[in-house]
């Protein structure tokens, strides 16, 4: 079974080679962006290789290919009862391309060498699509909490000396263009209560219409028992 498997996997490579010469191109892909020097999820994110989705657009039949090379080398380290059959990596890598478009080539390789290393978690004697899948969710994990700390990083660095200030260029700016507008309209709320203020201020004529009581109100008015 796991003859058969290997020889598969070695199919897969073999036949991805020779309809795109993918090999050549890997072996040239590493050298040119210095794999060998990833060592870190950092080292795997800045690395200067390009996207899935840029090589997708690019060559699609090539990218792909590469990732099947890639996954079928990873596949033949791993001494398993139940490894990855050659339809998985089919489907396999068009998942990779659909879910992590954005991850660089890079990070493809990083995450397939710590798998081998034994560095992405337990097999369970068997390597598998959900597997391999789960060993990207937990790199893009790692991926999203090296992100946060560099922009902390870099947000410390902008803001280093400036009191109380709470964020970068960009958010200050949006906080200030909204704590304009509020003033704003605080001012405008402002003004229109004064010019109402104004507008009861005025002077008004007011006609008051005499009668018999108002007209005799100065005078003494005589006791009824007298009237």
């Amino acid at each position: 079974m796991e003859e058969n498997q290997e020889k598969m996997h070695l199919m897969i490579s073999s036949s991805a080679s020779a309809e795109t010469n993918v090999t050549i191109v890997y072996d040239t892909t590493v050298q040119k962006y210095n794999f060998s020097a990833i060592k870190t999820v950092n080292d795997a994110m800045v690395n200067q290789s390009p996207s899935l989705v840029a090589m997708q657009k690019k060559e699609p039949k090539l990218a792909a290919n590469m990732l099947k090379l890639m996954i079928a080398k990873t596949a033949r380290a791993f001494n398993l009862t139940r490894n990855i059959e050659p339809a998985q990596i089919e489907c396999l890598v068009e998942d990779l391309q659909s879910e992590y478009y954005y991850l660089k080539l890079s990070e493809i390789f990083y995450v397939l060498k710590e798998a081998r290393m034994g560095r992405m978690g337990k097999t369970y004697e068997r390597i598998d699509q959900p597997t391999i899948m789960q060993w990207f969710e937990n790199y893009v994990e790692q991926r999203l909490a090296i992100g946060e700390s560099n922009y902390l990083a870099k947000h410390e660095q902008y803001t280093h000396g400036e009191k109380d200030r709470k964020y970068d260029g960009y958010i200050s700016k949006l906080f200030t263009e909204q704590q304009k507008e509020q003033d704003k309209k605080v001012l405008n709320l402002a003004y229109g209560m004064a010019k109402k203020m104004n507008a009861n201020n005025q002077p008004q004529t007011i006609y008051v219409q005499a009668n018999e009581d108002t007209q005799n109100s100065d005078q003494p008015q005589k006791p009824e028992s007298e009237a």
